[in-house]
């Protein structure tokens, strides 16, 4: 059976996607950071543990949400409310976070 990266491996890489997009919708933010992580199609079919919608129904886009808001509360994304994210100037500085 597949298996994901921990959530916290997810960070760098949304980072990552968010520098190369700019200003995108989380959806393709999600499609990066698979991309970059070089998740499986396995992997990316992994249901998550609600029965929530857009992303957040597989694990892998729950992952991707929640890294986006770890970005958020470091001050180095934000969004709008149609969830549309870009870096911060913070965040345009910054190529890594943490030791993860």
């Amino acid at each position: 059976m597949a298996q994901l990266p921990k959530s916290r491996e997810f960070y760098n890489p949304t980072l990552q996607a968010l520098h190369k997009l700019g200003r995108d919708h989380r959806e393709q933010v999600y499609k990066e950071v698979a991309r970059i992580m070089r998740l499986s199609e396995e992997q990316l079919a992994i249901p998550g543990r609600r029965n929530g919608g857009g992303i957040e129904k597989f694990k892998a886009g729950h992952r991707t949400a929640w890294a986006l808001n770890r970005l958020r509360e470091l001050g180095l994304a934000t969004s709008d409310k149609r969830g549309v994210w870009w870096l911060t100037d913070e965040g345009k500085k910054t190529q890594r976070i943490g030791p993860y």
